[in-house]
């Protein structure tokens, strides 16, 4: 899991029933949005028009000022998930960890390129599933919320 509190908590309350301690992993830490932490994007747009203007037409290479480009993050996750999905070949594993770093890895996986990861649809405690087969991976499922229906918001 991330080590941000919110995604180890998470990965607590799922792994409890099953005997299970989370491993934080720093390369899964949500990405970097730099001097944009705390503001709208009504805001940024406004107070940060060229910034807001480069990042929405690549995020990928024109990054979150001060903070982490979409390659970026995608750098430092991609690698991590696929060694995790090396080291345990055949076995199932849960990993806890948050939109844009989930986004810009799913994206690769379908073939969406990174600068419209965004496209990528992720809900809060939506389900992805990744299967790794004969040195493969793929999406299986994607942002799955069944599980979520009737609860309150």
């Amino acid at each position: 899991c991330s080590p941000l509190v919110r995604a180890v908590q998470t990965a607590q309350i799922l792994a409890e029933p099953y005997g299970l301690t989370p491993i934080p992993a720093e390369a899964l830490i949500e990405c970097d949005i730099g001097r944009w932490e705390g503001q709208d994007w009504q805001s940024i747009r406004y107070f940060d028009a060229a910034a807001y203007r480069e990042f929405m037409a690549d995020p990928a290479a024109n990054g979150y000022p001060d903070g982490e480009s979409f390659r970026e993050v995608h750098d430092r996750a991609a690698p991590f998930f696929e060694s995790l999905l090396r080291r345990h070949d055949g076995q199932s594993i849960l990993v806890v960890s948050h939109r844009i770093v989930n986004r810009v890895y799913l994206s690769s996986l379908l073939g969406v390129p990174l600068l419209q990861a965004r496209e990528v649809l992720l809900d809060n405690c939506g389900i992805s599933v990744v299967r790794r087969e004969d040195g493969k991976t793929s999406v299986n499922m994607l942002n799955a919320s069944f599980h979520l229906q009737g609860v309150a918001a």
